[in-house]
């Protein structure tokens, strides 16, 4: 059997992936984050009800940070002299992004906003000013409302309560700055202008940083040059995973990056509009010949010390780590959910032309492997920030539609993986394990390589992957997605309660039950596709999965029945990712092809195994599992095909993996001998 080894120099010591802890949400104080505003206000309103039922103005507040805030205690107030007439009660907190209504009447906050002149204060419990509001008389069931939500920006608009406040008429939108050069590569340096929108100055930063008046102003053209052998900034943070991490020995390639915003006399701002720049190192056929991500965000979302996500941060140095190990230490990085996405902009280069540029969402992906300096990231198109899709072929006509056989070419969210616990390895073992199974009916994911710069600098080799939640399950098989039941690691990903009951029922149920009687194998087969089932045991135990299926295990199916689509019908299928703890990985001989995998799921206690060994006593599986496996030996694991896959690999990738592990762990790597190489024994 042909199997993908590693040589490595460095060893980070990943273990076995353990579910990383959590920590309960961090709150940041509310007096230390000003960025609660008064969104809207609607004076007269006959259409919005209040929880008991009847109709009244209302403000709406919102929170533009990128933190949780508790808000007990908080005041509102339309008297200066008065500022806590009416406070907000004990246990209201408001998340990032989240907005609140507060009802102005003698029942909830006695406040009168319907004179010809108004004002509405805001304040902290120690009753500081947070945000004021003056406005005149608004019409009924109107609102005077800041567009985009939070900008400090405010117009007369529709109604929106608790939703995005809707575009004003477009002739008081604020214009943005226009660039004379669009992001992209670029054979020599030049002269960038800037075109400043008709009263306002325009000021712009080169590092990242959100822009403002307190930036570099603009009155004269900026020069745009390759920045490699400028200091490094981002890329020489050594407080970004407990395993410890060394900076770069020597400058890393870089992006030149200007971001630019318009601000009036009144300073109402106008959107901010960003640029990345690839000139000399990163002009080279290195970086054209393959996709290139350019991700900018303000470095504070990254790398501050209370809100970064990047970092170790405050909840690291919170923690007791006495006999922790650095896989299982909780930190900012280790942190899910809303609260700890932050806004960006994804930028996205094929063969060196722009072919994407959008807000977005990011997060940090994994678990053991969001320790390692080299993190993953999953991006999301959402309404809040511009566009609900990605629209673009992320893997170049690789995932397609299973009914149809259409690329797929709109995407809710992406995934840019770091390779797992294969990162600092050969960082594609994932890559080339679904690759070759790609045409069974097995659900896969597609993949693609890239170099991702994180706000202008190199970050290093990185996979596009397809990120399996509902929309895959939609985009693949045509279901509704408030259809769709994913269950993985035994949580509930997608769908409700019910779902999770039963899988837990059925698959306990089956653990336990002989299937050498006939009838109890026909009863398993009405609530799962077998061949689904076999497949994905068959490649499991052939490429030796370690990190399965106690871990790295999921299923998917329709809830609702529907006799034109054959993947509607109720049954449980398997769902593959994360396939790198494979394939002698770490030299470890419980990834090795001496490995005796059937032995190893002899002695497990969980049900999937359980149940996978029941089946194997019966023989009608039992024939239908062999036939398969011989299939993927003999035709899909062919030595001569899969020496092939990993030659391509090996030679298309050997340089970007070599200065990937020097960019990260540059204290033993070298670019002459830093490269994690594919061996076959």
């Amino acid at each position: 059997m042909i199997y993908i080894n590693t040589k490595i120099i460095q060893c980070i010591s990943i273990g076995i992936t353990i579910i990383v802890c959590l920590l309960g949400k961090f709150t940041t104080k509310a007096e230390t984050l000003p960025k609660i505003t008064i969104n809207e206000v609607c004076s007269e309103n006959n259409f919005y009800k209040a929880p008991n039922g009847n109709t009244y103005g209302w403000a709406e507040i919102c929170n533009s940070s990128s933190h949780t805030v508790d808000i007990s205690g908080w005041g509102f107030s339309d008297d200066p002299e008065n500022l806590r007439k009416y406070t907000l009660p004990a246990g209201t907190v408001i998340k990032s992004g989240e907005k609140k209504i507060i009802y102005c009447s003698p029942e909830y906050a006695p406040l009168d906003i319907d004179k010809d002149e108004n004002i509405i204060i805001f304040t902290d419990r120690a009753g500081n000013e947070i945000d004021r509001i003056t406005f005149g008389k608004i019409p009924v069931n109107t609102s005077y409302g800041q567009y985009p939500d939070g900008s400090g920006k405010y117009f007369n608009m529709e109604c929106t309560p608790e939703k995005f406040n809707v575009s004003p008429n477009e002739k008081i939108k604020l214009k943005e700055p226009e660039f004379s050069h669009d992001s992209g590569f670029y054979d020599n340096e030049f002269m960038l202008s800037i075109n400043v929108p008709e009263g306002t100055a325009v000021y712009y930063t080169l590092d990242g940083s959100e822009p403002d008046i307190n930036s570099k102003k603009y009155n004269a053209n900026i020069r745009v040059y390759d920045k490699s052998d400028t200091p490094n900034i981002w890329s020489s943070r050594t407080d970004i995973s407990s395993y410890g991490a060394v900076a770069p020995n020597k400058t890393v390639d870089k992006a030149f990056l200007i971001r630019a915003v318009a601000i009036d006399e009144n300073g109402r701002k106008s959107s901010v509009v960003s640029a990345s720049y690839f000139l000399g190192k990163t002009n080279s056929s290195y970086y054209k010949d393959m996709k290139v991500i350019s991700l900018v965000t303000d470095p504070e979302n990254l790398f501050n010390y209370d809100i970064g996500i990047y970092v170790k941060g405050r909840i690291f140095d919170t923690q007791n780590t006495t006999g922790v190990e650095a896989w299982n230490m909780v930190a900012n990085y280790t942190q899910k959910g809303k609260d700890w996405e932050r806004p960006a902009l994804i930028e996205v280069f094929d063969k060196g032309k722009k072919v994407l540029s959008q807000n977005v969402g990011i997060r940090i992906k994994g678990a053991t492997s969001r320790s390692t300096p080299q993190k993953s990231f999953n991006i999301y198109a959402r309404e809040e920030y511009g566009n609900e899709e990605l629209e673009y072929d992320f893997f170049d006509g690789q995932a397609t539609n299973n009914i149809t056989g259409k690329t797929i070419k709109s995407y809710k969210q992406i995934t840019i993986r770091n390779a797992g616990n294969d990162v600092a390895y050969s960082y594609f073992r994932d890559n080339i394990n679904q690759s070759l199974i790609s045409d069974r009916t097995l659900t896969s994911q597609a993949m693609n390589a890239c170099i991702l710069f994180i706000d202008g600098e190199f970050w290093g080799l990185y996979t596009l992957t397809e990120k399996t939640d509902d929309n895959f399950i939609k985009s693949h098989y045509n279901i509704k997605k408030k259809n769709v039941s994913i269950i993985k690691n035994n949580k509930l990903e997608e769908g409700e309660e019910k779902d999770l009951t039963d899988w837990n029922s059925f698959i306990a149920k089956s653990a336990r039950t002989d299937m050498t009687i006939d009838k109890n194998y026909k009863e398993f087969c009405r609530y799962i596709d077998t061949d689904s089932l076999a497949e994905y045991f068959a490649v499991q135990i052939y490429w030796c999965n370690y990190d399965w299926p106690y871990n790295n295990f999921a299923v998917w199916r329709s809830d609702k029945i529907d006799s034109s689509n054959i993947y509607s019908d109720g049954k449980w299928r398997m769902l593959l990712f994360d396939t790198d703890f494979t394939t002698g990985l770490y030299k470890n001989s419980n990834t090795s092809y001496t490995a005796d995998i059937f032995s190893q799921l002899n002695s497990y206690n969980d049900n999937i195994s359980r149940t996978f060994m029941n089946l194997l006593k019966n023989q009608d599986f039992k024939q239908k599992f062999c036939t398969i496996f011989m299939d993927l030996a003999n035709y899909n694991f062919n030595p001569e095909k899969t020496d092939k896959t990993v030659e391509y690999y090996r030679n298309k990738y050997h340089q970007q993996i070599s200065d990937t592990n020097e960019r990260f762990y540059s204290s033993t790597f070298t670019s002459s001998n830093g490269i994690s190489r594919f061996d076959s024994e």
